[in-house]
């Protein structure tokens, strides 16, 4: 999440970075969104 939101790099540059598919950097940053949205919200546990 840092490195897309924060550093600013693309999905493809994350996924270099990581060494990983654009995939997976899309399917950890859609979890990664959840649960910052859940702890926001104040629904720890979703």
């Amino acid at each position: 999440m840092a490195l897309y939101h924060f550093e600013e790099l693309s999905i493809a540059e994350v996924a270099v970075a990581l060494d990983v598919p654009a995939g997976t950097v899309k399917t950890r940053l859609m979890h990664a969104r959840r649960a910052l949205r859940a702890v926001l919200e104040g629904d720890h546990h979703a």
